[in-house]
């Protein structure tokens, strides 16, 4: 006797998505402050992380990274805390959180590494991963360097490489002062990913640009930044802007030529059951503007996740009019807004929404 199952009264699991949420948050580190905090929806910390997407000030002088350089951190389940190292002027910080489901992560792990001041690099220690299914993220870094003659970037600009198994390294360009980076390391499960490239490319002295070649990848693929290190004394050589041109390139860009500066990230290639749409590319806030938008096809705002590719601007001048955040302010913007209102001002984004 033959059995027949009517499909319709035992139907497959529905695919489950790869974002449980994604929650925005501004935090403004006022005047007096070293550091604040926004609340959160509670999240798995075992499964989430934050997403650093800039930063504006209200700051005018030419340097005092020691009040303007900020990072963050998830503190906790229902906490996102931004710092800095001293107290002055405001400093506002976007940040995202994602929590993803449990099928794409294997391990989440978080802190920060300090650079004493007289050197140029340090190491930190984590639990074993593999390698070739995660990304280490940059979660931005606190400066002590106090210094307003010039924004010295060589002294707190920090890139972060996943050097083997356990070590995280950051580097910057010169080693005047102390400069703290924070990190997340994202190890995915395998089972989730096509491909992962590690990428570390150096836009030259003398150039303003440097296409970084990387293997293949499909519309799945995710690129995590890891910071950047440069040798260069002003932010128009010393800040620089990265995000994916092609399937098969990374384009790095800069306003000036006079140092080097190196670029890291991660590009990430999920398997096709995680991104729906995505799209990559560099716009400008303008002269006398404060803000631009960056538009993309209709999505999922709940689902969709900016990916901030930093900034670079055409002059040497304050972090008021250089420095800007990104968020997702429409199922089909990206708003960037800066508080100076001095010169051009470029900034790269990704925008990626998750099925």
């Amino acid at each position: 006797m033959s059995i027949i199952i009517n499909p319709y009264l035992f139907p497959s699991a529905p695919a489950s998505s790869p974002i449980v949420s994604v929650q925005e948050v501004a935090i403004t580190i006022g005047s007096g402050a070293t550091s604040n905090t926004a609340s959160i929806t509670s999240v798995n910390t075992s499964n989430a992380h934050v997403i650093f997407n800039g930063f504006l000030t209200d700051i005018t002088t030419l340097g005092g990274a020691n009040k303007i350089q900020p990072r963050v951190e998830l503190t906790s389940s229902t906490v996102v805390t931004a710092y800095r190292n001293t107290a002055g002027g405001s400093v506002t910080v976007r940040a995202t959180v994602i929590e993803w489901d449990s099928a794409w992560i294997q391990s989440i792990q978080t802190g920060t590494i300090t650079i004493a001041a007289g050197s140029s690099s340090n190491t930190g220690t984590v639990s074993s991963v593999t390698t070739g299914n995660s990304a280490v993220i940059y979660l931005g870094q606190t400066a002590t360097d106090t210094a307003t003659d010039d924004c010295y970037p060589a002294r707190f600009a920090t890139r972060l490489t996943l050097t083997n198994a356990t070590t995280i390294t950051a580097s910057r360009g010169t080693t005047t002062s102390a400069v703290t980076v924070g990190y997340a390391l994202v190890e995915f499960k395998s089972a989730k990913i096509n491909s992962r490239q590690a990428y570390s490319g150096t836009i030259a002295t003398g150039n303003t640009t440097q296409n970084v070649t990387i293997s293949t990848v499909g519309s799945n693929a995710v690129h995590f930044s890891s910071g950047l290190s440069t040798t260069s004394g002003g932010m128009m050589s010393g800040a620089a802007t990265s995000y994916r041109s092609s399937t098969t390139n990374v384009l790095l860009t800069r306003g000036g030529t006079d140092a080097d500066v190196t670029v890291n990230g991660t590009i990430i290639d999920f398997t096709s059951d995680t991104v729906n749409s995505s799209s990559r590319g560099e716009d400008s806030i303008a002269n006398t503007a404060t803000s631009d938008t960056y538009g993309y096809t209709a999505t999922t705002e709940s689902k969709t996740v900016v990916f901030y590719g930093g900034y670079r601007i055409g002059s040497d001048t304050s972090f008021d009019n250089a420095s800007c955040h990104t968020e997702v302010t429409s199922g089909t913007t990206i708003t960037a807004t800066r508080s100076g209102t001095s010169g051009a001002q470029n900034y790269a984004v990704e925008m990626v929404e998750f099925k």
